[in-house]
């Protein structure tokens, strides 16, 4: 028997047509999408006394598409399907959404005894990463561009000595520590949120932003709304962010490979979920947190 035959009409046509958009899949791949809940499975009907045939839902090739794009060989399925959100489409299945964010962001996790040092312990280990020195880049060219000065010596702070205290900090702000003072502007102006031109009250209202923002952005607090987020909220926050960060660059973005864009516009959709639970822009307000740069609005569904 061909390898082929026991293979579906229906999948059949939709991998023909997958290939004619240059995906270049087979249909067992198709039928792995859709046994994980990524893409909609095809649906059995009746033929009367010829027995059954199956066909897939309307919508269905562009799903496959959406899904074939994120797929490369010997990638994790399951960072596909993040990227895929990233992306702005939606699992099948909403069992495979929170499969997806629960391994990014462990709905188990415990809050550490000593953050910082768990941290400092996790630096280490990502300092030898790829990643690591496209990250260093990127905040080492928006520090120089915020020009930080020392509270105490009054003199530029040193970048070199910056950049690891900054995402330690930063890592053991999202494991439950409290910032340290001084800490919120470095990673204001890491983010790309200060240039050294901006009035001292608008710098101050950022820093104040990366404070709030910390006040909500823990693992403990994101493995909550992993828990209780609308699929379609979530989605309709990724595709306003990728609008805004179309529309206004973020400094250093543009450094960042595809796919951890991608990753990071999931956790900041679940960043801004997470402080819409909190109260939204009114609770920024309270923080005295607004600052004047595009923030993704609600997304929640009407």
């Amino acid at each position: 028997m061909p390898p082929t035959a026991k293979h579906s009409p229906a999948t059949k046509k939709l991998v023909a047509d997958l290939n004619a958009r240059g995906y270049k899949v087979g249909c067992r791949a198709v039928e792995h999408w859709a046994e994980r809940g990524l893409a909609p499975a095809p649906v059995r009907y009746p033929l009367g006394k010829h027995g059954f045939s199956s066909r897939y839902p309307v919508g269905a090739v562009d799903r496959y598409a959406a899904v074939a794009s994120v797929m490369r060989r010997g990638r994790d399925w399951r960072l596909a399907g993040l990227m895929l959100i990233g992306q702005g489409h939606l699992p099948a299945r909403e069992a495979t959404f929170r499969f997806l964010l629960d391994f990014l962001i462990p709905i188990d996790l415990e809050v550490a005894d000593d953050p910082l040092a768990i941290a400092e312990e996790e630096f280490k280990q990502f300092a030898g990463s790829p990643f690591h020195g496209i990250l260093d880049r990127i905040i080492k060219r928006n520090l120089t561009l915020a020009k930080i000065t020392d509270p105490v010596t009054g003199k530029d702070i040193h970048i070199d000595s910056v950049t690891s205290g900054v995402i330690t900090q930063i890592l053991a702000a999202l494991l439950g520590a409290q910032l340290p003072d001084g800490a919120a502007e470095e990673i204001a102006a890491a983010w790309g949120l200060i240039e050294e031109d901006l009035s001292g009250e608008e710098r101050a209202k950022r820093v104040n932003f990366v404070e709030a923002i910390f006040a909500a952005l823990t693992f403990e607090e994101l493995s909550r709304t992993v828990q209780a987020v609308i699929p379609a909220q979530l989605q309709a926050v990724v595709i306003e962010l990728r609008q805004i960060v179309d529309t206004y660059p973020i400094n250093g973005l543009e450094l960042i490979p595809k796919e951890l864009l991608d990753i990071f516009l999931v956790i900041t959709g679940l960043t801004i979920a997470t402080i819409e639970d909190l109260g939204g822009l009114a609770w920024f307000q309270s923080m005295g947190a607004l600052i004047d740069v595009p923030i993704a609005s609600h997304g929640k569904p009407a």
